[in-house]
């Protein structure tokens, strides 16, 4: 299984979720433990700066990444898309996708509320020429 230890250069955000800066940091030494990864980070040398940068995301350049099969996607590619259900209602657009452990989500943003659609093969239907999502899905569930 491939993870991020396997990419490199790594971008790390700044700590702003909605609109983090990417810092790219070229010396990275990784190492696996209890099925985490730990990193040694350039310019942290201390547990204390290192304190400073839990919890922040990771990025590697999309162009690193392995190319996908015609039915896989990368959730970034999905975020942005116009959402409709079988009859062509719109629902609205992907806002986010994100891992529940059973399945991934996809957040949908209407112009009146938000939708949690399980992206799952008897829900998901179809990705169209990657510009919408068809889904079996009722604005009122």
């Amino acid at each position: 299984m491939e993870s991020v230890a396997d990419y490199r250069p790594w971008f790390l955000s700044s700590g702003n979720d909605e609109d983090p800066e990417w810092i790219e940091t070229t010396d990275v030494e990784i190492r696996e433990q209890s099925g985490r990864i730990l990193a040694r980070i350039d310019h942290c040398d201390s547990r204390t700066e290192a304190d400073h940068s839990t919890g922040r995301l990771i990025g590697v350049a999309k162009d690193s990444l392995p190319p996908l099969e015609s039915d896989e996607f990368y959730w970034n590619d999905l975020v942005g898309l116009q959402v409709r259900n079988e009859a062509g209602l719109v629902l609205g657009s992907v806002v986010e996708v994100f891992e529940t452990g059973a399945h991934a989500v996809l957040r949908v943003g209407g112009e009146t509320n938000q939708l949690m659609i399980p992206f799952v093969g008897d829900v998901v239907l179809s990705v169209e020429s990657r510009s919408h999502i068809v889904v079996a899905w009722e604005p009122d569930w």
